[in-house]
């Protein structure tokens, strides 16, 4: 019986928060993108053992998983940003302008 691997195992020590531009974004660290690709090349190599499989299986959903976060993040941040410059066009500069701020201070 193979018993599977939690992704939630590996975010205290695999998974980093980093600033690019105005996004605050989840990324691996150097050592799990690291390990992600040494599994992917044994298994391309067809030398990956039973137990290595499911770490890759398990890497590879918490990379799913952050990948749809980040991608939401990014998006909202988009569209927000969007939106207030919308306003700025259409003449509610006043609150346009103290919620593009506050964006941006949240951002920074």
């Amino acid at each position: 019986m193979t018993t599977l691997l939690k992704p939630s195992t590996f975010i205290p020590t695999g998974i980093q928060v980093q600033q690019i531009d105005n996004l605050t974004l989840f990324k691996f660290t150097e050592e799990l993108g690291d390990r992600l690709q040494d599994l992917l090349d044994r298994k391309k190599a067809d030398f990956l053992s039973a137990e290595e499989s499911i770490e890759l299986a398990t890497i590879g959903e918490l990379d799913e998983i952050f990948s749809y976060i980040n991608g939401v993040i990014a998006t909202k941040a988009n569209i927000d940003e969007r939106a207030l410059r919308n306003r700025l066009k259409e003449g509610s500069i006043v609150r346009a302008e103290r919620d593009l701020a506050l964006v941006e201070e949240l951002n920074s």
